[in-house]
């Protein structure tokens, strides 16, 4: 007779467990950033507002800390060097579930001319570990040399293969499907990179801990397939390119298609945040890493 009694307590005190893990509380989180030379005012008021989420669950759940330790040896004119480093590591004890009221944005200037953001947010935020996934992504202007990695790449005004080309390094450490995107905040389009419009499939799967490199089409493609090149309008323009990740596959949104083969499929910026907020409230676990890129016209 003690045998079910005791694996009533045991059950009792997983559910317990798992009940008090999910607890949700209402937090209001606040943060303060300068906007980086690469990065547009968009990519700003985005990275301060996801910042913002950060603190709210930092201040309702706390963190988790650590340190670890690094021992380089190598070898420089003949004599054998060490280097020993350490840097620290934290994730915020929880995640955001929903967003109360609308987040409260300020722009102003520092004494050095750069742009500040300052978000005020309040909403509910679950308690628990943020097991983000721990994604590798790079812009490369060489694909066999990750040290090519650069957010300054130059383009043609005339859309031909004069510009540079982009090479995208990336490297998960688990399975799951990827799309890349292309944003023009200027101009108001997302242009979808990856998967490629003759692709059978809305997204591109990839392995875990695989090292990828996209984009590497051979320059006697007549149709540019597998390339990219950047274009630039102006002498100076900023694009932020979305890798957008998650571990189960997911929809992709409608697109613009065009006669012009080399072209990639676009739809306006507008319909592009709606569908990946639609996105993440579906999905837990999607992740959207952002790059900025600063673009300087050929002449």
């Amino acid at each position: 007779m003690k045998r079910p009694h005791i694996f009533i307590f045991l059950f009792f005190c997983v559910c317990y467990s798992v009940t008090f893990a999910q607890r949700t509380v209402v937090s209001t989180g606040t943060y303060t950033y300068i906007l980086k030379d690469n990065e547009t005012p968009k990519a700003g008021e985005q990275k301060v507002l996801e910042l913002a989420m950060q603190d709210a669950v930092k201040k309702a759940f706390g963190r988790r800390v650590g340190v670890k330790n690094l021992l380089n040896i190598g070898n420089k004119n003949g004599e054998s060097s060490s280097d020993f480093s350490s840097y620290g590591w934290n994730l915020v004890n929880g995640t955001w579930v929903e967003t109360i009221g609308k987040p409260q944005i300020n722009r102003t200037f520092d004494d050095e001319g750069h742009i500040v953001f300052s978000c005020t947010i309040t909403g509910k935020v679950k308690e628990g570990i943020d097991d983000t996934i721990d994604l590798e992504v790079k812009a490369l202007k060489d694909p066999n040399n990750l040290l090519s990695e650069s957010s300054e790449f130059f383009g043609s005004t005339a859309g031909d293969n004069r510009g540079d080309r982009l090479y995208l390094y990336f490297k998960s450490p688990v399975a799951g499907y990827l799309n890349v995107y292309l944003v023009d905040e200027d101009n108001g389009i997302a242009y979808c990179l990856l998967p490629e419009r003759d692709a059978t499939s809305g997204t591109y799967k990839v392995r875990r801990n695989h090292e990828y490199c996209f984009f590497k089409g051979k320059e006697t493609n007549s149709d540019r397939s597998g390339r990219v090149y950047f274009t630039c309008e102006k002498p100076i323009e900023h694009n932020t390119i979305h890798v957008v990740f998650s571990p189960r596959e997911f929809l992709t949104s409608t697109f613009d298609s065009h006669k012009e083969d080399y072209l990639a499929d676009t739809l306006p910026l507008s319909d592009y945040e709606a569908w990946f907020a639609r996105l993440s409230a579906r999905d837990s676990q999607v992740k959207r890493v952002a790059i900025g890129i600063k673009l300087r016209q050929i002449k």
